[in-house]
This record gives C-alpha cells, sequence and structure tokens, in this order.
C-alpha cells in the first residue's frame, strides 16, 4: 500500500473519517459520498521530503491533527502483536521534553487531548486541540513522536494494564469472538497478526523491541499527515513549514512489496 493514486486516496480519507474526524468534518447529509461532496474543502500538499500533508477545512473551533503510519499489524508477527500499538501508547507517557505528569496537566489546562490508534494497515498518533492552543500542543507531540523517553516505570505500568487487559477479554466472549474471527478468516496471511496485545505476544513486548519500532516509524515513506480546522491559507502554509522544520527524516524504503 502506498499513499500515491486519486483511489487510494478516496480510500484512505473516507477510512480516516470513519475513525477518528466524523465529528469534526460534516453533519450527515444523506447525499452522495464524503469524497465527492467535500473535495473542494481540501489542500493536498507535500513537505519537502514529499510526505502527504492534508488539510480539510471546517468551521469548527478544534483542530484535529493526526500523523498516519503506513504498516500497522501486517508488520507484527503472531508473537510480536500489539508492538506498534504498545509503543505509541509509551509514546505519550513521556517524551525528552516533558515528563507523563507534565503532558497531562498540559492537556487538561488546554482541554485537549493527545491520541493514537492502531489498524490493520496503517497506525495513527496525534491531537486535538482548541485553536488557540495549538503550538503548545504541537510542541508535545512534535517531542513525543521524535523524542519518546521510553521511562521504565511507565513501561512497566502500562505492560501491568494490559496484561490486567487481556485477563478481562478471556472472560469477554464478543472480544474473544472477535479474535477468533480474525485469526480464522486471515489464517496464513500477515492481517492474522492483531493489532492489540495478545497473551502470546505480551512477554515479548521489550524496551528493545519498542525502540527498534519506533524507529521504523522515522520513515517519510511510511507517513501522511492530516489536519482538519478552520484554518486561513496563510495559516496551513505557516504550519507547513513547522511541519518541514520538524519532519526532516528520509525516505528508507517502501512496505508495498512487504505487504502484498
Amino acid at each position: 500500500m502506498h499513499f500515491g493514486g486519486v483511489n487510494n486516496m478516496k480510500k484512505l480519507l473516507n477510512s480516516i473519517t470513519l475513525l477518528f474526524l466524523c465529528t469534526l468534518l460534516f453533519a450527515e447529509s444523506g447525499y452522495g459520498t464524503f469524497y465527492d461532496e467535500n473535495i473542494t474543502d481540501f489542500s493536498f500538499l507535500h513537505l519537502k521530503n514529499n510526505i502527504p500533508l492534508i488539510v480539510k477545512q471546517n468551521q469548527s473551533d478544534s483542530i484535529a491533527v493526526r500523523l498516519v503510519i503506513e504498516g500497522g499489524a501486517p508488520l507484527e508477527t503472531p508473537e510480536q502483536a500489539g508492538l506498534e500499538s504498545f509503543t505509541l501508547d509509551l509514546m505519550q507517557r513521556g517524551s525528552k521534553k516533558f515528563s507523563y505528569d507534565a503532558i497531562r496537566t498540559i492537556a487538561y489546562e488546554e482541554s485537549a487531548e493527545l491520541r493514537d490508534s492502531s489498524g490493520i494497515d496503517y497506525s495513527v498518533f496525534g491531537f486535538t486541540c482548541i485553536k488557540s492552543s495549538l503550538n503548545t500542543l504541537y510542541a508535545l507531540f512534535e517531542d513525543s513522536f521524535f523524542h519518546p523517553r521510553f521511562d521504565q516505570a511507565e513501561y512497566a505500568q502500562l505492560l501491568m494494564e494490559e496484561e490486567q487487559g487481556l485477563a478481562k477479554e478471556q472472560n469477554d466472549p464478543p472480544s474473544i469472538l472477535v479474535r477468533t474471527t480474525q485469526q480464522t478468516v486471515y489464517a496464513g496471511h500477515p492481517y492474522a497478526s492483531s493489532t492489540g496485545i495478545t497473551a502470546e505476544s505480551l512477554q515479548n513486548i521489550s524496551l528493545d523491541a519498542i525502540a527498534q519500532c519506533h524507529s521504523a516509524m522515522l520513515n517519510s515513506r511510511r507517513l501522511m499527515l492530516v489536519i482538519v480546522g478552520n484554518l486561513s491559507a496563510k495559516e496551513i502554509k505557516t504550519l507547513q513549514k513547522k511541519l518541514e522544520k520538524s519532519f526532516i527524516i528520509n525516505s528508507k524504503f517502501s512496505l508495498s512489496k512487504f505487504l502484498f
């Protein structure tokens, strides 16, 4: 999968909308597709290293910034299932400049939220905030993505939380059904690997594995940026320059040949 091409772009935009931007993008109209009805509100740009930047205009007071990371479950063996999801979660629990307590305090004071999610084909890392807090939250986002602390105590705490979550899932019929169905339908295919931690993979989620997973994310061919908000052309240009200063990483390789 690569982010080029109109058809792929339509699919990805629709997926992104369903996952985390619905409430910001549009009210239900019941007519046509989301892409066709909203294409004029989009700006399709690129950073200097060719990372796609998609900006969606709306009239909301909120700004949503999402970094889409190509790859997802197919990059993980069943023995390391959930590694990317765990890594993204831990990246929000402290960075070089901000402790986890500082991150939570700033998010609370600014009425903002750092967010991440993992899917079959891609994962997402980003934040939502009010427009006046954009610079403050961007600093958190930038440092969390590029310079995560991977603190031993936070790692142990998150591992314990995952273990407790697994114990609950093992007694939850709907969760068991979803996981069993995925493993059965995609047996022998990379999609069979779970996007979340499993009982089999938990013991393999080490700090070394997390560091390697994070390093693999720093690849411009895997990344795309999506921003939704009420931004003027000048503000978009300013934000684009800020992103270019942050995302100075270069292309390493394409994942397409490994996934399909």
